[in-house]
């Protein structure tokens, strides 16, 4: 959090001179955090959705902070690659014998191209 003393002397008198207003460490103070509460549902959202969508984010990953950020990215960019690339953002489910549920149908002939015919 920041202190009263770093908004008072640092934050204050910037924004009052950009913003050409007189504005109090009350105010700012007050700003910030409801700033700070609308950011924090916001994250609390998106992470809600990679808990839904990455298993790997349900429990604590066992990697060390640099690597958690960067998975962190990654999955973002996955996700957001899938939501605009991709019809269904539904993923194929694998089958307890590594067989995907689209793959043992081939055999019906409404399944099989006009060559496999």
């Amino acid at each position: 959090m920041i202190s009263k003393q770093t908004i008072e002397a640092k934050i204050v008198p910037v924004l009052n001179e950009k913003l050409g207003c007189q504005k109090t460490p009350d105010h700012v103070k007050n700003r910030v955090k409801t700033l700070r509460g609308r950011y924090q549902s916001i994250l609390e959202m998106i992470f809600g959705v990679f808990k839904s969508r990455f298993t790997i984010f349900k429990s604590a990953p066992p990697f060390p902070i640099k690597t958690q950020v960067e998975l962190v990215l990654a999955c973002a960019g996955l996700h957001n690659f899938l939501c605009k690339e991709c019809r269904s953002d539904e993923f194929p489910i694998e089958s307890e014998d590594g067989e995907f549920e689209d793959e043992k149908n081939d055999d019906e002939p409404g399944n099989q191209t006009q060559e496999q015919q």
